[in-house]
């Protein structure tokens, strides 16, 4: 008898349990997450005014640095996946820091972002080689003739994201598979998923649909708050001072909340996708009943 004929049936991913958990891990702990995310917030901002102080020196530099911004979010990532699936004796910071489990998490983060990026640009390079395989010139092209040519790239392209989407997913589970030390791998995350895609598929966008609409309601009400409170367009009133030069105060002003609001969702979503799939690890792997093992360790 083989091993897979004596593994018992992979389980059904239970929807409802996926989005519930996901939800209930974010805002039932509000104050561990807020924790977890304090070290990651402070780190991106000095890494943002890193970014700025070094901008336009070197290609190679602005590469780094842009790299160098996805470790704020590793750590998050690790630190809110401990919390998820072992409780908060995990701990806000992930020790030590800067192990292996954090370059581990880095390198698939990297593929993950890499799986959506070349995609596109080899589709966008795709699209204006034709112009130049044919021996004509982009600027040389009718403007509706160029836009023809390039008219397939939006089917192209949305059916593209998804297909990106749906392997990304698949591959999605190897991230709280290491921030709690376990191996899994990419395929090990491909086979874990096998028959459930679909299902994780619609659990996370049940999980990221309210957050676009609480976006796109709160986002509007706040611009049009902060726009009629400054009157822009009012001489002296808005972003400009009465001589025309910029209003700095009033900047910080109107752009200081949007952005308090922006990183705020921006580590919301992040929380909630990184339950979600804390969760259906757990389901899959059956975490649950190893947990007060590795508990154990940690103790």
């Amino acid at each position: 008898m083989t091993l897979q004929e004596t593994q018992p049936p992979r389980p059904k991913l239970g929807i409802a349990a996926t989005v519930s958990g996901a939800y209930g891990a974010v805002f039932g702990g509000f104050w561990p997450l807020c924790k977890a995310a304090a070290l990651p917030f402070v780190l991106g901002i000095a890494i943002a005014i890193f970014a700025l102080a070094v901008e336009n020196i070197h290609f190679a530099l602005d590469v780094a640095v842009q790299l160098l911004g996805l470790l704020p979010l590793v750590i998050f990532g690790i630190a809110w996946g401990r919390i998820v699936l072992i409780g908060r004796r995990s701990g806000a910071i992930p020790r030590p820091l800067f192990g292996r489990r954090t370059w581990t998490y880095f390198g698939y983060l990297l593929v993950h972002a890499l799986l959506f990026i070349l995609p596109f640009l080899l589709l966008f390079a795709a699209s204006f080689g034709i112009a130049f395989l044919a021996g004509e010139a982009v600027a040389d092209l009718d403007p509706m003739a160029l836009t023809a040519q390039v008219l397939w790239l939006v089917p192209a392209s949305f059916l593209l994201y998804f297909l990106m989407l749906y392997i990304s997913l698949r591959l999605a589970l190897v991230f709280p598979a290491v921030s709690v030390d376990q191996r899994l791998g990419l395929a090990g995350s491909w086979r874990m998923t096998r028959g459930n895609s679909l299902r994780f598929f619609a659990a996370m966008i049940l999980v990221v649909l309210p957050v676009i609409a609480a976006v796109m309601l709160f986002g509007s009400f706040l611009t049009g708050l902060f726009v009629s409170m400054l009157d822009v367009g009012q001489p002296g009133g808005g972003l400009t001072g009465q001589d025309g030069s910029l209003n700095f105060g009033a900047m910080v002003l109107f752009f200081g909340p949007t952005m308090i609001f922006s990183l705020a969702v921006q580590y919301i979503a992040f929380a909630l996708v990184a339950a979600a799939v804390a969760k259906v690890y757990a389901q899959f792997s059956g975490w649950s009943e190893a947990s007060e093992e590795v508990l154990r360790r940690f103790d």
